[in-house]
């Protein structure tokens, strides 16, 4: 015990030794010097040496160097700022920000940009320190306009990375890469080594976040290259780590735990602690997917354990947010539920919303295995909203699963099998292509790291050889000088016969290509008309198919219903032999008849949009009406229109609604011309359409009332008048009554 404090307090007399040799060297060039501007360049070193030793003397040295300054109006504003970067690194933002400011308005008329630029950057620092990051980025951004127009490379990275890093830290992680590749670009132009490895390991994560985990991959295993050749030992075990992330995210589990363990043997050789918890908790991760509980919850325990020592807040909300999951999968849903409320309130307190989102998904998990939806779906809402705002895809591909778990467990099947198709489809968006390219990048790293090592075998060997050969050389050199001058007069001779043959095949050639090139362009011109055809028509084909796809959708659901009604009452009927149950079934036939007969009047609308003709609307209303002699019509106006077949299915729909939900006996129907366009008027004096379903009723499978059947009708009719290049809508202007009007293009007459 007596070594070790000897050994401390030499340690602590070596540091103090060392301070007080570079306070006593700035003291003595003070106290040597005549120059005031060299004097308040010496006392603001001073300041910032004292900073951590003595508040009071900082603050000291800091007064002394204004007085120097007062009769000194253009260096005045320079020593205002020095002295708010004192005031900064003593933590006191408030009084840093307000002399910064001051110094700010010293040097609105002075030319000394660069100083500006600087007090700007520094109050960008400032109000990122505060998290007032809108703040923040507009003094970053006018530091880097000014050092955009005096080209200082050096300073445009500093200030791309502070922007960065203020996005990142709003979970805006496009605009933070954006910034971040800009820095990657300006240090390779500068070829820091050091700073090329920090930002590919940080453009790494940032791709990670976006879900892209290709691009990450091959940013890490840059960051990896790098630092192992500057030898640095705390960036290799980074990588290593970060490497191993995303191996873990595409279920390569033994690859991830192989990066996992290089992480943790060399931070147990530098001794840092604090990431042990990383690679702990990492390696729980691994054994949760591996199905082992006992031992991830073993390795998370040891990783809560140090956190909890260190007091990482962040890293104990990660943790217990992981306790959480495992916990949940070995059914101990109340404990779960404790460690989740936990790591919640962890990550809210640091307003990360990333583990929010993640903690509230997992909740929902947890409360479907205790049947408790209405919960499930709060939590789960709430997350995805989280997840949707940061663009978290990650999270997003989690949680539209779990929506179809949840909707199946409520016998929303339809609804389950909605956010499956999301499912699936956001799944093999992510991880088909990655998994693929990431094997060929972990294929190319495995064939270089083993490269190097044959490398330096190669070169061992080649030594050797080179000291034979070197002899070798000696005796053979001259020969082979000869023989290369002969080849080289002989390949001239060569090249002159075969140039003169060249030129006249050229001449050739070149009437042979004007030639062929005219035909070319003839059959390309040939060749792009079929194509703009071929196009239409597949478009028209792409059209149908939708329709004829909805309209089999909505058969199939109105006929399946109604099977399962006959199937049901023939099975009471066989159990009881009730005649009574003859009455449904007949009822239900009668019902799937009718459907089937109104869905002959669709067949239409699938081929609606092929040949538009010119119709004469009254005539077409004239042949539609006769089929309801208990309506009054009353028909005015004339006007022709570009449409087909299908425009008797639309003006049949919309006087059986009249007829059929409004209960109406007569109808108007007024006809007016326009000047590129005919509008047609249905009125009828029913019992209207209520305000509350007005913006409803063309939608897709939308019912309303004791009458409602399909919901189909309305919606064939506006995309048939959509396809006409026209219009349908409710008129708001009756107070009784429902008004449609439909606007169509007008044919136009020839005299």
């Amino acid at each position: 015990m007596k070594k070790v404090l000897l050994i401390i307090f030499a340690i602590m007399s070596c540091t103090m030794f060392a301070e007080r040799s570079v306070i006593d060297s700035l003291q003595n060039e003070l106290n040597n010097t005549d120059k005031s501007i060299l004097k308040i360049e010496l006392l603001f070193e001073l300041a910032k040496e004292y900073v951590e030793i003595d508040t009071i003397t900082s603050l000291e040295y800091c007064d002394q160097a204004l007085q120097l300054s007062d009769k000194m109006r253009d260096y005045h504003g320079r020593t205002i700022s020095y002295k708010g970067y004192i005031y900064n690194l003593l933590g006191n933002s408030e009084e840093a920000l307000t002399l910064l400011s001051q110094a700010l308005y010293q040097f609105d008329t002075s030319e000394d940009i660069t100083l500006k630029a600087e007090i700007y950057k520094n109050i960008g620092n400032i109000y990122a320190e505060l998290q007032d990051h809108t703040k923040s980025l507009e003094f970053l951004n006018k530091a880097l306009i000014i050092y955009n127009e005096i080209d200082s490379i050096l300073d445009q990275s500093i200030l791309h990375y502070l922007i960065g890093n203020a996005y990142e830290d709003q979970d805006n992680y496009k605009q933070a890469l954006e910034n971040y590749l800009i820095t990657l670009d300006l240090d390779e132009e500068l070829n820091d080594r050091s700073e090329m490895a920090i930002m590919n390991y940080i453009i790494g994560g940032i791709y990670n976040n976006l879900s892209e985990y290709v691009k990450a991959l091959e940013s890490y295993y840059k960051s990896l290259a790098l630092y192992e050749e500057l030898n640095d030992k705390d960036g290799i075990a980074d990588s290593y780590n970060a490497i191993g992330n995303i191996f873990q995210t595409i279920e390569e589990y033994d690859t991830a735990l192989e990066y996992y363990h290089k992480h943790l043997d060399i931070q147990k050789e530098l001794g840092n602690k604090s990431e042990f918890s990383i690679s702990y908790n990492n390696i729980g991760i691994i054994w949760d997917d591996k199905k082992d509980y006992d031992k991830s919850l073993d390795y998370y325990l040891k990783a809560l354990e140090i956190d909890e020592e260190l007091k990482n807040q962040e890293g104990i909300g990660t943790i217990k947010n992981n306790i959480g999951i495992v916990l949940w999968k070995k059914k101990e849903y109340n404990k779960a539920i404790q460690y989740l409320q936990q790591s919640l309130v962890i990550s809210k307190e640091l307003n990360d919303i990333w583990a929010t989102a993640n903690t509230l998904t997992n909740f929902a998990e947890v409360y479907i295995s205790m049947k408790q939806y209405s919960k499930a779906f709060t939590y789960l809402d709430e997350g995805f909203q989280y997840a949707v705002d940061i663009d978290a895809r990650d999270l997003i591909l989690e949680s539209y699963k779990i929506y179809s778990k949840l909707h199946s467990k409520t016998n929303n099947f339809q609804k389950a099998l909605e956010y499956f198709k999301d499912y699936t489809c956001l799944k093999d968006t992510l991880c088909t292509t990655s998994v693929r390219k990431i094997a060929a990048i972990q294929r190319v790293h495995e064939t270089e790291e083993k490269e190097k090592e044959n490398e330096l075998l190669r070169k061992d060997n080649k030594i050797k050889d080179l000291q034979i050969e070197k002899q070798k050389n000696q005796r053979t050199s001259m020969f082979i000088v000869i023989l290369l001058v002969f080849f080289f007069f002989l390949f001239i001779y060569l090249r002159y016969q075969e140039k003169k043959k060249e030129n006249r095949l050229i001449i050739e050639n070149s009437k042979l290509i004007t030639s062929q090139k005219e035909q070319l362009d003839q059959a390309l011109g040939k060749l792009k008309e079929m194509n703009i055809n071929l196009e239409k028509k597949v478009e028209e084909i792409k059209i149908s198919r939708e329709r004829l796809r909805m309209l089999n959708k909505i058969i199939r659901h109105d006929l399946s219903n109604d099977f399962v009604v006959i199937k049901s009452a023939t099975n009471i009927f066989l159990k009881t032999s009730d005649t009574t149950v003859f009455d449904e079934i007949r009822k239900r036939v009668d019902r799937s008849l009718k459907t089937i007969a109104d869905y002959r009047e669709y067949e239409s609308f699938i081929d609606s949009n092929a040949n538009l003709n010119e119709f004469e609307i009254t005539e077409l209303i004239n042949r539609i009406i006769i089929n309801y002699p208990n309506i009054k019509f009353d028909i005015k106006g004339k006007c022709k229109v570009f449409a087909d077949d299908a425009l008797d299915s639309v003006f049949t729909n919309l006087i059986q609604n009249s007829i059929i939900h409004g209960n109406s006996s007569k109808i108007n129907i007024i006809i007016s011309s326009h000047k590129d366009l005919c509008k047609i008027k249905f009125i009828d004096d029913g019992k209207g359409i209520p305000d509350e379903i007005k913006d409803k009723i063309f939608d897709e499978g939308f019912v309303y009332g004791k009458h409602g059947h399909t919901g189909i009708g309305l919606y064939i009719a506006k995309q048939t008048v959509e396809n006409y290049g026209g219009k349908i809508y409710v008129d708001d202007d009756k107070s009784k009554g429902a008004v449609f009007v439909i606007d169509l293009r007008k044919a136009i007459e020839t005299k």
